[in-house]
């Protein structure tokens, strides 16, 4: 009686492993694929200090959404304003002050561009 037991036991391991690996859905996260373009605008810091020259861009584009990247000039108060699509962004900053560290030059942040008004405060 105790094989018996111990067989049923390792097959309904087994069959709950393979259903949690399998997970249910079609198993490819949901992306954005709008068209819908907001305004973002915020400042841009370093160390607490604002960034007075440069460019910040916001690229919209992933797997199921071809997009040319959105950019912006740093304003000299430091504030930026730039078009893009709703959704998930991936952005970057070049400026004389990030140029002159590797690990701020190529540092890329992400923000979720919601419907309306978006302010988004970049900070190094």
């Amino acid at each position: 009686m105790m094989p018996q037991t111990l067989r049923w036991l390792a097959g309904s391991a087994t069959a709950a492993l393979v259903i949690a690996i399998a997970g249910c859905g079609g198993g490819t996260p949901p992306v954005d694929t709008g068209t819908e373009e907001v305004t973002v605008h915020g400042s841009v810091k370093l160390k607490g200090k604002g960034i007075t020259r440069g460019e910040v861009s916001f690229d919209p584009s992933n797997v199921q959404r071809q997009a040319a990247p959105r950019s912006s000039q740093i304003q000299k108060d430091g504030s930026y304003s730039v078009k893009t699509l709703v959704g998930k962004n991936k952005i970057t900053v070049r400026s004389p002050e990030t140029s002159k560290d590797p690990t701020l030059m190529y540092k890329e942040f992400e923000y979720e561009a919601k419907s309306g008004d978006n302010t988004y405060d970049i900070e190094f």
